[in-house]
């Protein structure tokens, strides 16, 4: 099984209201196919803490399972 994913650090400095911000962000990225669907739904999923980003996944996984089930 395999899963990939990327994960970029990003730092940056910005200005509001005179006063000055700097910030790191981190962006990770899975790459999510049928092959991995369970796997990914039962092991990572459950894990991801922001809500957004874990029904964005939820829903496109569950869209892509509906239409693979349709071209069957």
């Amino acid at each position: 099984m395999d899963i990939g994913v990327s994960h970029t650090i990003r730092a940056g400095t910005s200005f509001l209201n005179g006063r000055k911000i700097e910030g790191i962000g981190h962006v990770i990225e899975f790459y999510v196919s049928p092959k991995n669907f369970d796997f990914f739904s039962n092991y990572v999923v459950p894990h991801i803490a922001i809500v957004r980003k874990r029904e964005k996944i939820e829903s496109y996984i569950k869209m892509r399972k509906e239409k693979s089930a349709r071209n069957i």
